[in-house]
């Protein structure tokens, strides 16, 4: 397949969505709203606040993809605005203070939970709040919020955001000549250029067919739903947690991820069975006497397909390039007596072959050819929901500076932590993971359970993590629970 060559902004009027980017649009247990929380310190908060209605216009107007909206006769395409005015720019921008130091949690997780912008046809898919700390609160932390509809972004997305935006706050003088990126093809051409499937043509009810029987190999959720007895709404977004481990972990998690010759991401993951071993469900008993006790639970794992297709996105560009993958260890089972380093390395080999695997490909063109035929909404129908009982995604150490100079002589802005929280939870009792770190890890969890499962299941998936780099050389997953969440 031929890619297209980058297309200029101003000179076009609509642009397709494709695969990703048509399901978060279309599906409505997929749609929702990401919050991309950077917890930032400053000596001169009013200069930032100041420049924020201009900064955010520069970089609208440096990324194409933050000036589309859905098109009014069309919900697979996107009009890119030529320009944004002040005024339009000025109006995607909140400033607010907190009443409480954690109330920045509670705000984030409301806001998610509306339902998705009113009007896509006019609303831009970001936009921007500036949340000052309460005045009781002793770290006295700005926390800037990039919201976005998760069509356009793609959690990596908003940090890219975050940093043009503080880059142009402390450098007014560059807003007047800013230069619109080229429009990049969307991700699912990239991704199949790139893994040789261009001749991928099944038929739209075939792929739906298989698509079908891989969601019968999921387990339901075995923590308990939520007990509001209100709960019918299929926006209900459930339980926000956050929390932020420390730098030593997230140096002695790399480290020994390195030694053991696996990634964190894949480590991670060895860590969440062992979290799963403590709720009640997910364990099987042994089939036979001596041998070990089984977890079982389904995993979605989030790959950024920026940093594998051709041509590099590198960092630059807004848009949803993101694919899924599943992980059958733990659909069939994951023996608690594996070693944790071996199960995690093996890990790694998998989720590196999911980029290529059919049952990408096939998600990924079912999200394209299901939704260019528009039959009826992909939700209504049987296994549509794509997410697991897991949905995980580690976006790694924040890429850019994160030390940014105020122009004369006024301080700087010193970015503390990020957090990326994800909405979306899908129709039944699931949970979704995000972790992403600055120096050390932070995590955020969202479930569709029960409240109090919900925290005694994120205590421990925390506990956990943390605790990565503390595995010893032959420890299995049942020991390493058993040593840091207690017999």
């Amino acid at each position: 397949m031929t890619i297209p060559a980058p297309i200029i902004a101003d000179t076009i009027t609509t642009v397709p969505l494709k695969g990703i980017e048509k399901l978060l649009v279309g599906s409505t247990t997929a749609c929702c709203i990401i919050a991309h929380v950077v917890a930032v310190r400053t000596s001169d908060v009013q200069a930032l606040v100041a420049a924020a209605s201009s900064a955010w216009r520069a970089v609208l107007l440096r990324h194409p993809r933050m000036r589309g909206r859905i098109s009014k006769t069309n919900a697979a395409e996107v009009v890119i605005a030529a320009t944004v005015s002040e005024e339009e720019a000025a109006a995607q921008v909140l400033v607010s203070t907190a009443a409480s130091p954690t109330e920045w949690q509670e705000i984030i997780q409301r806001h998610c939970a509306a339902v998705l912008p009113a009007n896509r046809t006019t609303d831009y898919p970001f936009s921007l709040h500036l949340l000052l700390p309460s005045p009781d609160d002793d770290q006295q932390k700005v926390r800037i919020i990039v919201y976005s509809d998760h069509y356009a972004s793609d959690g990596f997305s908003g940090l890219r955001v975050v940093h043009d935006f503080l880059s142009a706050a402390v450098a007014p003088e560059t807003h007047q000549t800013v230069k619109s990126l080229p429009l990049l093809p969307p991700g699912i051409e990239l991704y199949f250029r790139k893994t040789m499937r261009s001749s991928f043509s099944l038929p739209v009810w075939l792929i739906y067919k298989l698509f079908t029987l891989m969601s019968k190999s999921k387990c339901v959720f075995p923590l308990p739903p939520p007990s509001a007895s209100g709960d019918t709404d299929k926006r209900f977004v459930g339980n926000a947690q956050f929390a932020t481990g420390t730098e030593e972990n997230l140096a002695a998690n790399l480290a020994a991820c390195k030694s053991n010759g696996t990634s964190l991401n894949a480590a991670f993951l060895a860590a969440m069975a062992a979290a799963f071993s403590r709720v009640p469900g997910a364990v099987v008993p042994p089939k036979r006497a001596g041998a070990a006790s089984r977890v079982k639970y389904s995993v979605d794992y989030d790959m950024n397909i920026r940093s594998r297709v051709v041509p590099p996105l590198g960092g630059d560009h807004v848009g949803a390039y993101i694919a899924m993958t599943g992980i059958q260890q733990y659909a069939s089972g994951m023996p608690l007596d594996t070693p944790f380093w071996t199960h995690a390395r093996d890990v790694k080999k998998t989720t590196d072959k999911g980029f290529a695997s059919y049952e990408t490909g096939i998600r990924l063109r079912l999200f394209d050819s299901y939704f260019s035929k528009e039959p009826e909404n992909l939700s209504t129908t049987p296994g549509a929901d794509i997410i697991g009982d897991i949905n995980f995604s580690n976006m790694g150490r924040y890429p850019f500076q994160t030390t940014h100079t105020l122009p004369n002589g006024g301080g700087s802005i010193e970015i503390d932590s990020v957090h990326y929280y994800n909405s979306h939870t899908g129709m039944g009792p699931a949970a979704i993971i995000f972790c992403s770190s600055v120096r050390a890890t932070s995590y955020v969890m969202n479930t569709r359970v029960d409240a109090a499962a919900s925290q005694r299941f994120f205590q421990d998936i925390v506990k956990l993590f943390e605790a990565v780099g503390t595995v010893a050389e032959n420890e299995t997953i049942g020991q390493f629970a058993a040593r840091v969440l207690g017999e």
